[in-house]
């Protein structure tokens, strides 16, 4: 799970917590192994960086934000993690629409990688979940859509 300067707390610790349920091994992983500020301003420490972190994740998470998912990207560092990870990942995903786009633009530029993303719809953004809960609305076959586009 990569963390960064203002992303939104909420976008990392519900997948968090998720991931914790399934009792998966998790690394937050940054840059450096400097705490980072969140959107709420709490600190997260990373308990991995860049260069210290596996090669073989099943799952790269990018959690979302506004400024900080922006300076994220403009960070070459940053962008080329993520491009690397992506590569040996089976699944890159995100909640967040700017990271979505972001971590799934660079998994699709990656030859035979298709990202997992989540749409709004199946997150804490989502306004047709109830309506499809109640049999009204599309009824995707799948929650999960491949293709990082909303």
């Amino acid at each position: 799970m990569l963390v960064y300067s203002d992303m939104i707390l909420l976008d990392l610790a519900g997948p968090l917590t998720a991931f914790n349920i399934m009792q998966a091994d998790i690394q937050l992983i940054a840059r450096s192994s400097q705490a980072v500020m969140t959107d709420v301003g709490l600190p997260v420490t990373p308990t991995a960086n860049f260069e210290t972190t596996a090669k073989d994740l099943d799952v790269l998470f990018v959690p979302g934000g506004l400024k900080g998912t922006i300076a994220a990207m403009k960070d070459t560092q940053t962008v080329d993690f993520v491009r690397e990870q992506g590569r040996a990942a089976r699944y890159v995903t995100s909640l967040h629409r700017i990271a979505s786009a972001w971590s799934g633009g660079a998994a699709e530029r990656l030859s035979g990688h298709v990202p997992l993303v989540c749409p709004r719809s199946a997150g804490a953004h989502g306004s047709g979940r109830a309506e499809r809960s109640r049999g009204r609305g599309p009824q995707p076959p799948d929650r999960r859509r491949r293709d990082g586009r909303d």
